[in-house]
């Protein structure tokens, strides 16, 4: 892949994760995801993730403890959550457009997955999925 090709796409993810953050709603998962986290820095515990008392162990526990590494330095901020969320949904489609790039040795396939990747990778709903932790 080329230099332009890969910047297009890590500048394509910045904006789609990025931009407006701040006036993105919160749903009920993201707040169960920084209750959590809360949780995990006022106790200490960083293993077992409770929610209110009690175990929460429908979700990996990855997004939480990124979301609680992000509550010490920035107290009460929810820009900075959804910012946490976004560094690892840029991290996560990078890597998942690299693992296709590597699979597709044909060129052609990888040209159509490009275009494909970029509508994705600009949507609401795959943004809001990566807020709330579902990849």
């Amino acid at each position: 892949m080329d230099k332009r090709k890969c910047f297009f796409v890590i500048l394509l993810l910045f904006v789609t994760f990025f931009a407006n953050n701040s006036a993105l709603p919160t749903d009920i998962m993201e707040s169960r995801n920084i209750v959590t986290a809360r949780e995990m820095v006022e106790e200490g515990n960083w293993l077992v993730p409770t929610m209110n008392g009690e175990l929460r162990l429908e979700k990996p526990p990855l997004p939480t403890w990124v979301a609680a590494i992000v509550e010490p330095l920035c107290p009460n901020s929810l820009s900075a959550q959804h910012c946490a969320a976004g560094v690892m949904g840029v991290v996560w489609t990078f890597f998942l457009f690299l693992l296709v790039k590597f699979f597709t040795r044909d060129a052609i396939f990888f040209f159509s997955y490009y275009d494909y990747f970029s509508y994705y990778a600009s949507s609401y709903t795959y943004r809001k999925d990566c807020n709330m932790g579902y990849i």
